[in-house]
């Protein structure tokens, strides 16, 4: 009672009241509203408090993926798979990082790994899609992008690199149907500008 009047006579006061949080909690609590700068020492100070910290790491790798810092959010994956090695979503997104540093091989090896335990994940299937393109290998990626809309038909970005590589093989039906059904998942803006782009004489 009277721990919670002499905090009261703080505020009226002027003063702030004493902040309980924890670093884990301040760092959750800023990166839930928005406040990803100040979240990071926040989550920071949990890991050094605590290496088994799974929330701090994927928290910071949310934070390191989102402004496309792909060295930091590889290294705090990397981390993560050591403490979680067997957490598909820590080793999927050290997978995503992978292939944001261009680390193809690698990406590729984590990406199929996590399929081949949950071959159903919509997402690893667009990512190795992806990976597959950047290396050239277009008719295997086209079948990833297939199995990303099988699992997940709302898949809109799977849907344009299907419609993408349909068009440079000539299968325009195919790329314009894709189009169609990707804008029914997406910004319809953006849909109608590549679905022109995709209807145009060649």
């Amino acid at each position: 009672m009277w721990r919670a009047y002499y905090e009261h006579l703080k505020v009226v006061a002027g003063e702030k009241p004493e902040d309980k949080r924890t670093p884990l909690q301040k760092g959750l609590d800023a990166f839930q509203a928005e406040r990803r700068a100040e979240a990071v020492p926040f989550l920071r100070q949990a890991l050094a408090d605590d290496l088994t910290c799974l929330a701090a790491y994927m928290a910071l790798g949310t934070i390191f993926r989102e402004s496309a810092q792909a060295l930091e959010a590889y290294k705090i994956y990397a981390q993560a798979v050591a403490i979680a090695p067997h957490d598909l979503d820590v080793r999927y997104y050290l997978g995503e990082s992978q292939h944001m540093l261009g680390c193809h091989a690698e990406a590729e090896a984590t990406l199929r790994a996590v399929l081949k335990c949950t071959p159903s994940r919509a997402e690893a299937h667009r990512r190795l899609g992806m990976v597959l393109m950047d290396t050239g290998r277009r008719a295997e990626a086209l079948a990833a992008f297939d199995r990303a809309v099988y699992f997940d038909r709302h898949d809109a970005t799977a849907r344009f690199f299907i419609a993408q590589l349909s068009a440079e093989g000539k299968n325009y039906q195919r790329a314009v149907a894709q189009l169609e059904l990707a804008g029914k998942s997406t910004r319809p803006a953006d849909a109608r500008l590549t679905l022109f782009a995709a209807r145009q004489p060649r």
